[in-house]
Parts: structure tokens; sequence; C-alpha cells
């Protein structure tokens, strides 16, 4: 799900993924 969460947040922050990815 890692992509899902990618393209999402991609929009508001990519950083972000880092953290949901952990």
């Amino acid at each position: 799900m890692q992509i899902s969460v990618f393209y999402n947040h991609n929009l508001l922050n990519v950083t972000c993924t880092s953290g949901i990815s952990d």
C-alpha cells in the first residue's frame, strides 16, 4: 500500500510518506 499512500500524500507532502511507511 506504500504506492497508494505515496500518491495520496504526494499532493500534501512527500515527507509524509516516510512517516507512514515506517
